[in-house]
């Protein structure tokens, strides 16, 4: 596995499983994202690979498309493993021309974090957040809601056509910048660009690409203009190395969308 803050509770799993079953015990090993995908396939090469191992959604179509995973179809079947328990669509992600190579561990949520006495301050409810809505041409009342968290150095709310954008003392959105090479936006506009009705491409197992859609770019540019023309979320040279979590810190933005488990 890859999550090292996933991985004391399955090592209690393993235990718990070896209390139950003496005769198997379960050696876990987890390794870095950037290092876990190269280490597998080598490892699937020379015939070493793991048993069983974390998988992705993004990943998987390469190990079975190289005959490198086992259809468990049969197993889920004999073991009477139901699906139903799942959000709907997730476990049939892991299936292809009747075969199954995984079952959700997991899966990704999209969360709003905001700072309520910043919200407090501008006017704006709690209750309001459950009805925001979004488009990439004005950003919607989300986009409203940005700009009235965003205030600049002389008190002027980014509602205000006094609003300096060169002197910003509060962001009203934090992006998350410090993913490096993102081409799927996970932590940061993938879930703006879908809402549009784009999707990337044409399957889990597609080979067309829908990156040259005027939608995806609109959202692109909505997303970027934020920092790069109305001064609502800190330039990227601004954020550090440590993550936008100093920055939250620092209580300097106010609103912020990230992907957690």
């Amino acid at each position: 596995m890859w999550e090292a803050a996933q991985l004391p509770g399955y090592q209690q799993c393993a235990r718990d499983f070896t209390a139950k079953n003496p005769s198997i015990t379960v050696k876990i090993e987890q390794t870095a994202w950037d290092t876990y995908w190269p280490s597998l396939q080598t490892r699937m090469v020379a015939g070493n690979a793991p048993d069983v191992f974390a998988d992705h959604l993004a990943k998987y179509p390469t190990f079975a498309a190289n005959n490198q995973l086992v259809d468990i179809a049969p197993l889920v079947a004999r073991d009477k493993v139901s699906t139903s328990g799942y959000y709907k669509g997730l476990a049939e992600l892991w299936t292809h021309g009747g075969a199954r190579y995984g079952l959700p561990k997991d899966w990704d949520t999209i969360a709003l974090f905001y700072n309520k006495d910043a919200l407090k301050a501008a006017g704006v409810s709690e209750a309001s957040l459950a009805n925001l809505t979004w488009n990439p041409q004005d950003g919607g009342t989300f986009g409203k809601l940005i700009a009235q968290l965003s205030v600049d150095t002389k008190g002027n709310r980014g509602t205000s056509s006094s609003f300096d954008a060169r002197n910003v003392k509060r962001y009203g959105f934090l992006a998350n910048y410090t993913e490096g090479s993102d081409p799927y936006g996970q932590h940061t506009w993938s879930a703006l660009a879908v809402s549009t009705g784009w999707t990337f491409n044409n399957g889990l197992w597609g080979n067309t690409y829908y990156y040259d859609d005027a939608r995806l770019a609109n959202t692109l540019q909505w997303y970027a203009d934020l920092s790069l023309k109305q001064g609502f979320a800190p330039p990227y040279a601004s954020v550090p190395t440590t993550g936008p979590e100093s920055l939250l810190s620092r209580s300097t933005p106010c609103c912020r969308r990230s992907c957690h488990h």
